[in-house]
């Protein structure tokens, strides 16, 4: 009897959202910092990994809404960018990264979606 090796387990399933690792094109890095348009059209320099690799609070600590006395709760949430064709979950479009529209996603990361 000449026995066969073992199978390999079967592969883990994908996430049903998972995080994007990088911008799409058309977004650029200045000096490390992605460049991001409020609301009311205030331009300003975030980390160059906002939004990326991963469930993370990146609003944290940010401004204009997460950086002062009596911040919304969403500030501390984890939460990621998500490509919409590649998520089965929840996500919200995000028009204030310059150079894309940034879908992101809350839900993927056991948080509800908010704004």
């Amino acid at each position: 009897l000449v026995s066969s090796p073992p199978s390999p387990p079967p592969p883990s399933p994908p996430l049903d959202c998972p995080c994007l690792a990088a911008y799409p094109a058309g977004v650029s890095l200045v000096s490390g910092e992605v460049q991001v348009v409020t609301a009311d059209g205030v331009s300003l320099a975030y980390p160059g990994t906002y939004g990326l690799h991963g469930c993370d609070p990146h609003d944290s600590g940010l401004e204009p809404p997460c950086n002062s006395t009596g911040y919304a709760g969403w500030c501390e949430h984890e939460r990621c960018y998500v490509d919409p064709a590649a998520c089965s979950t929840e996500y919200s479009t995000a028009a204030y990264v310059v150079g894309a529209t940034l879908h992101y996603s809350y839900r993927a990361c056991g948080f509800r979606n908010e704004l």
